[in-house]
């Protein structure tokens, strides 16, 4: 029995070493466990080019901001940014923020440039306190899926890179029309991905933010 223990301590100290040596070899960011003692980021990316126009994104962005205070402790924070042809700071992170600041009202217009959205998210997050490996990074992506064509494996990949895992909401009257290519971004991003009408979109970003700072994002 003294020889089958030690065998395994040895398995597993030879499994954890090669654990180790994986991450760094790739690059790729050590995944913090699931505690609440550390702090989580989210990053809303909201779509309010042209073809959101049949929805209501002010009152999208208004949720976004309800649910998100109401479910943070004080030491997550949380930005949210808009985008169509450009991205734009809507909210910034500040965990100094006044709870009853109003949100603008948004007019869905132009065309949509997701690539660049996820450029400039980066670097909100990049410029946000904390190191990789520090606290833990969400971005929720809400589109109807209708966007440019981009390599999304290089950003997605670049994102994953500085801790950030991603998620998507589709949301549309008909959402399965553009799920697919946001479902493909949420894989790569090693986040989750829902479908939804906009009448349910509260109840979805409250789910996706629970499971967020409950389980560890895979």
């Amino acid at each position: 029995m003294a020889i089958i223990h030690a065998n395994l301590k040895g398995l597993l100290a030879f499994s954890m070493l090669w654990v180790s040596v994986f991450y760094a070899g790739c690059g790729l960011p050590r995944v913090l466990p699931p505690s609440r003692d550390s702090t989580t980021r989210f990053c809303i990316l909201l779509d309010t080019s042209g073809s959101m126009e049949r929805i209501d994104v002010s009152r999208i962005l208004r949720e976004c901001k309800e649910t998100l205070e109401r479910a943070l402790s004080a030491d997550d924070d949380y930005t949210i940014i808009q985008f169509a042809r450009t991205p734009k700071v809507v909210i910034p992170f500040s965990k100094e923020r006044p709870s009853g600041k109003e949100v603008p009202y948004l007019i869905p217009h132009g065309s949509t440039d997701l690539r660049e959205a996820l450029l400039f998210a980066k670097l909100v997050f990049q410029e946000s306190q904390g190191d990789v490996g520090s606290d833990r990074r969400h971005l929720i992506l809400i589109s109807d899926g209708d966007f440019w064509y981009f390599d999304d494996n290089r950003i997605v990949g670049e994102l994953r890179k500085i801790g950030v895992t991603i998620s998507t909401i589709c949301i549309a009257s008909d959402p399965t029309l553009g799920s697919e290519r946001l479902r493909g971004i949420a894989r790569k991003g090693g986040g989750r991905t829902e479908s939804v009408v906009p009448g349910g979109f509260s109840d979805t970003l409250a789910k996706e933010i629970a499971s967020t700072l409950g389980p560890a994002v895979r």
